[in-house]
């Protein structure tokens, strides 16, 4: 039981951590000096093509596939990591 709650924990913690650096990642490496003003609204820009509303856009997709990448990284290494052989194999009782 307290093994289901820290899979379910740990899942939804990576997730939310995914969703939170993916996009500041993007911002960051696009941005002109890092993440400033000037870097945040030229890294905004240059996502969006030289449009910011597109960028905004682009940085709330970053952010879901960040969720849930994160979600399924986490998943599958706590599969392969799993000591449970049943649970390895898929055959859950």
């Amino acid at each position: 039981m307290m093994n289901d709650f820290l899979k379910r924990a740990g899942e939804k913690v990576s997730g939310i951590a995914g969703a939170a650096a993916t996009p500041m990642a993007l911002v960051y490496v696009a941005g002109e000096v890092g993440v400033s003003a000037v870097g945040l609204t030229t890294g905004i820009a240059a996502l969006g093509a030289g449009a910011m509303f597109v960028g905004v856009g682009a940085i709330g997709v970053a952010g879901i596939a960040g969720y849930y990448g994160g979600k399924a990284i986490y998943n599958a290494a706590a599969e392969y990591f799993s000591d449970d052989e049943e649970e390895k194999n898929g055959s859950n009782k």
